[in-house]
This record gives C-alpha cells, sequence and structure tokens, in this order.
C-alpha cells in the first residue's frame, strides 16, 4: 500500500508537471525515497524563469540525475533529427542477425516437436467458451502477409527505408531468438487434439532439411508440414503485432483509416489464431506482452539521447541488454527518425539504378 501510495504520488507530480516548461528531476533523500523538485536552466536559480535552483555541490558522475524533457523555452525537447546517416552495413547486420535468430528458432521447433507429451490438452478458459474454426489459423496467416506486404510498401517509400529496415531485423531476430528458448525449455501438449504432428526426426540430416523448410516457409503452415510444441510464444501473435505497431509508428497520423484498419485486421487476425486452437491463451498473452514491450523499449532508448549514456545509475534501462543493442544500431541516429516519404517513381528509379551497378559490378 505504501508503494502504491508512492507510485500514486510520483503520477500526480509527473502529470502537473507537463504542463510546467520546468524539466523535473528526482533526488534521493537520506530515508531512501526519492523527493521531487523543479531545476532551473540558471546557475544557482539566478535570472531563470523556472524559480528553484540547481544543487551548488558537485554530484558524482554515477549520480548524475536525467532530464528527458521540459526546458525554460518550452516546446517539444525531443525532435525528429534532419537527415540521420542510413549506416547500410548495419542493416546488413542486422539481417545477418535476423537471419541467426529465424535459423536457431526453426532449430528448436523442428527438435522439439519429438519431445511434445502424448497427453490431452491442457485446460484453457478461451476454449471452453468458443469453438474452434478449422480454417481460422489459414486466414490468420494471410493477415500476416497482408500487413508484411503493407509494412514492406511503406518502408521502401520512406525516405529513411536503410534504418528502419534495420529495426525491422533487429527485432524479428531477437523475437526469435527469445521465442526459440522460450518454447524448448517448457514443452506443452497440443491444444489441438486431431492435429497430426510430423513424424520424429531419424538423423541430423533429415533436421537440416527440417530446418531449412520451414525457414523457407516463414514459420507458416503451407505446405501442409505440421510441428508439434510449436507453442510458447505466439510467433503468429508476435508477427500481427509487430507489424501493426511498425506500420502505426512509420504512418502519419493522419492516416487514420490505414492505422485503424490495421488494428482491426491485427487484432482479429489474434483471434482467429485462437479460434483455430493452434495455441493456448497463454502463448498469445506472452507473445503480446514481449513483443510491444521490446518495441517500445528500444524505441525509447533510441528517440531519448540522454538514455544512451551510461554513467548515470538511475537509467536502470542500461542494464537491459537491449541498451547494448540499441547503441551498436542506433547510436549514431541522435533522436526520432522523421516520417518523410519519397514518390512510387522515384523509388522504382532508385531500385533499376542499384540493380544496374550490381550488374556491372558482377559482370
Amino acid at each position: 500500500i505504501l508503494l502504491l501510495n508512492r507510485l500514486v504520488s510520483w503520477l500526480d507530480v509527473a502529470l502537473a508537471a507537463a504542463g510546467s516548461p520546468c524539466p523535473v528531476t528526482l533526488p534521493t533523500s537520506p530515508n531512501g525515497y526519492s523527493n521531487v523538485s523543479g531545476t532551473a536552466n540558471g546557475a544557482n536559480g539566478g535570472g531563470s524563469s523556472c524559480g528553484g535552483s540547481r544543487p551548488s555541490s558537485p554530484r558524482m558522475q554515477d549520480d548524475t540525475i536525467l532530464e528527458l524533457g521540459g526546458g525554460c523555452g518550452g516546446g517539444e525537447v525531443i525532435k525528429p533529427v534532419n537527415s540521420p546517416p542510413p549506416e547500410k552495413v548495419k542493416c546488413v547486420i542486422a539481417w545477418l542477425y535476423c537471419f541467426l535468430g529465424t535459423s536457431f528458432a526453426s532449430l528448436l521447433v523442428v527438435l522439439n516437436n519429438d519431445r511434445v507429451p502424448q497427453q490431452p490438452p491442457l485446460p484453457d478458459l478461451f476454449f471452453e467458451f468458443f469453438p474452434q474454426a478449422t480454417l481460422a489459423f489459414q486466414a490468420a496467416e494471410m493477415i500476416v502477409l497482408y500487413l508484411l506486404f503493407l509494412l514492406i510498401s511503406i518502408i521502401l517509400l520512406h525516405q529513411h527505408r536503410w534504418i528502419l529496415f534495420r529495426r525491422v531485423f533487429v527485432s524479428m531476430g531477437s523475437m526469435y531468438f527469445m521465442r526459440g528458448v522460450f518454447l524448448y525449455v517448457t514443452t506443452l501438449p497440443s491444444p489441438y487434439v486431431e492435429k497430426q504432428c510430423v513424424p520424429p526426426v531419424e538423423n541430423m540430416y533429415e533436421v537440416w532439411v527440417r530446418v531449412f523448410k520451414l525457414f523457407s516457409k516463414m514459420g507458416l503452415s503451407v505446405g501442409g508440414e505440421n510441428y508439434c510444441g510449436d507453442l510458447i510464444f505466439s510467433g503468429h501473435t508476435v508477427s500481427l503485432t509487430g507489424l501493426y505497431l511498425y506500420i502505426i509508428e512509420y504512418t502519419p497520423s493522419n492516416q487514420r483509416l490505414l492505422r485503424s484498419s490495421t488494428f482491426l485486421l491485427s487484432a482479429f487476425g489474434i483471434l482467429l489464431v485462437l479460434m483455430s486452437r493452434e495455441h493456448y491463451t497463454i502463448d498469445i498473452v506472452i507473445g503480446y506482452y514481449v513483443v510491444t514491450r521490446f518495441h517500445w523499449t528500444y524505441h525509447t532508448i533510441a528517440n531519448y539521447p540522454a538514455l544512451h549514456s551510461c554513467s548515470s545509475r538511475y537509467n536502470l534501462l542500461n542494464r537491459n541488454f537491449l541498451h547494448s543493442l540499441v547503441m551498436f544500431f542506433e547510436g549514431n541516429v541522435g533522436g526520432p527518425v522523421p516520417n518523410e516519404y519519397a514518390s512510387p517513381r522515384s523509388v522504382l528509379s532508385a531500385l533499376f539504378a542499384g540493380y544496374r551497378t550490381l550488374k556491372t559490378t558482377i559482370a
């Protein structure tokens, strides 16, 4: 109750400070709690319109307080960066990272198929109230392919397409690395009683053949091969939610029809995955939680240069593995990427020019 009361107090102060032009810092008091105080941009409060004063004694580097917003001048502090560097080499590295992640997950899916316990499905509250829909899973995969095509089109038309491709590759690689670990450490019985699983593998050559087939199909169920044990967490939920997050992140806010339809399709696709009984409800919940927290944390660190510093002990995000990942791939961006677009004609001209250059280099 005390912690909840403290959290509510912090939220009240944060909401009150949101309309104030002065930054808010949270210095730690001797009793271990944090007191909220305004800070000024002037020295010791002199000549500042914000009021208050900065501490007169110098702080240790480890006690540096991060100020992420505000400012006596008013207006936005964090603005889109003008002409962020594309860094095409890092995009290639991100693609390799994504390739390794998807290969790792595909390998563990194939191996985990032989470890599935032969027992009835676990109790699931959703299954008790909703009947199974036979073709729901194929419909969900069609939605995934449509949203993927839509996102690729948006990225190709974006002025900073190399940065967007890089971020998508990093997100996909990280999700597949985590998904491979999750599904292998805890193997659940299949939620679909009549599902015909592929037979066990007999040698390592057959393992790698199946990995290649699964990788080439992007984890989709086309081709008739059904792998059991591919449960925690739902890859289709990760795809549907992640595609939605990237589409609304890099489209103008005035495109309400596009953003709303993307949300409805994503939500409907997740519902179809549940109705198909290819996944338990917990698979959906964990998949949604993991992909949203990864996306929001990654973009928050990338958009706020103040969070790039490791010198403050108040920046607990630098203890996250994501901090090192963002610093490598996004350290030179310097802030939010502006949503600027090129005409389709210029994009096609650039693609043809790149193709001719590649052809001339090979020849």
